[in-house]
């Protein structure tokens, strides 16, 4: 474990700025009369008078932080056992102390003068930024002693991050739902708990910083992402409105470096959803997102036929190039029922993405599908409007036969060996 992961989880929360606490990290250098105090009651440790070595354990305690270089010393290298254990012991409640009084030199420090020395600082400062939006949001950041935890993981290694940001993610999944997985609890006891914007963007941070690989997806909770959060009363907020939700403009910062960074396709999974697709419409990152979401090896079919969809909705005729590169790619994508033939038996026509593309092709060109071999369930029509949306297709072939028609076709179309096809006229 950690050593300052543990201090930080025997730290009080922080709440408020420190009242009169300087906002100059050199003042917080020990003295040195307090370092050589401290080396006397260290040695007093291994006295052989039990009273002496309690009496230097309080003592010891007492001081707080400024024992901490002294302890940190002593619990790694002295040669009397003794003095190691008991050092050991008293090291994380000053080094938590000392933490402390980082926190509370750094809120002190408002116009962001001095460099300070705090978990997560450095990676908010590089996927967040260093100005006084970034500042402000990280200043608010560190008064939650999980998101110190958090990010005092992440910045151990990669695994101590990814089991901290597993651990975050079904914390914070639990306190929005307390209910969840049958926990009983008295009516009115268990109250929902949303995660406010600061916890949203340490969750961020620490997913942008920390590999997909190296972050354990225990049983019902595989699926749990900081995307899961984003559609929170107070992160919602920061999305749609960053000029004026508190921490806004920050937030969409760490949101869209983040977004840059989602490749797994676990993830790309979950953000194909329609519900934090349409909730990210007005991000201009969501589009390279997206595009990865249709390409990437692995997503779900019906991820990537909804990314599709939310492109279309996003960029209209300019996804068309895109659109044609897909035109070879075989990935299943939807199963769509067209009702029972005579003998009552199931007609079922399939889309793969290659089918899907050409779909919304000749959808954006106001084509009907049927004249291409395509089949839609009786008493519907292809709908444009309803893959942009999230719904899917509701279009495919019943034979590869018809499918491979189609696409002659159009390839026919579109190298000139057949009239092109009318498109409709665009107004400026």
């Amino acid at each position: 474990m950690y050593r300052l992961g543990l201090a930080i989880g025997l730290a009080a929360a922080v709440a408020g700025a420190a009242g009169a606490s300087s906002p100059d990290p050199k003042d917080l250098a020990v003295p040195y009369p307090e370092l050589e105090k401290a080396r006397v009651l260290v040695r007093a440790l291994g006295s052989e008078a039990f009273r002496d070595r309690e009496r230097a354990e309080r003592e010891l305690a007492g001081m707080g932080r400024l024992a901490r270089p002294v302890l940190a010393e002593a619990a790694g290298t002295d040669p009397n056992p003794e003095v190691r254990v008991r050092a050991t012991r008293l090291l994380p409640r000053a080094e938590a102390a000392d933490l402390q009084a980082r926190v509370d030199t750094f809120l002190a420090d408002a116009d962001g003068k001095y460099d300070h020395d705090l978990p997560g600082l450095a990676l908010f400062r590089k996927h967040v930024g260093t100005d006084r939006a970034a500042r402000e949001l990280f200043a608010e950041v560190v008064k939650g002693r999980p998101n110190l935890d958090l990010l005092a993981a992440v910045g151990a290694s990669a695994e101590d991050g990814g089991r901290a940001i597993a651990d975050r993610r079904v914390g914070l999944f639990l306190a929005q739902h307390p209910q969840s997985f049958n926990r009983f609890a008295p009516p009115g006891a268990a109250r929902p708990q949303f995660p406010t914007v600061p916890d949203v963007a340490a969750l961020l941070v620490a997913e942008t910083a920390v590999p997909a690989a190296d972050i354990p997806r225990p049983g019902p909770f595989q699926y749990l992402t900081a995307a899961s959060f984003l559609s929170t009363p107070a992160a919602a907020a920061a999305i749609a409105n960053p000029d004026t939700a508190a921490h806004g403009a920050a937030f969409r910062t760490a949101l869209a470096r983040w977004l840059d960074t989602r490749t797994a396709p676990t993830d790309l999974d979950n953000l194909g959803q329609a519900q934090v697709a349409q909730l990210l419409r007005q991000v201009p990152e969501m589009t390279a997102l997206l595009r990865r979401t249709v390409t990437t090896p692995g997503v779900q079919g019906w991820a990537r036929g909804q990314a599709v969809g939310f492109l279309v909705q996003r960029g209209g005729a300019a996804e068309r190039p895109f659109l044609k590169s897909l035109l070879k790619d075989e990935t299943p994508v939807a199963t769509v029922w067209l009702g029972n033939n005579p003998q009552g038996v199931v007609v079922q026509a399939s889309c793969q993405l290659r089918d899907l593309a050409l779909g919304v092709l000749l959808m954006l060109d106001k084509q009907d599908l049927k004249e291409f071999g395509y089949s839609v369930p009786q008493g519907t029509m292809a709908n444009l409007q309803n893959v942009q949306n999230g719904g899917g297709a509701n279009f495919g072939f019943t034979t590869d036969e018809k499918r491979a028609a189609a696409h002659r076709l159009w390839a026919d179309h579109e190298a000139g060996r057949l009239a092109p096809l009318p498109r409709p006229v665009l107004r400026k």
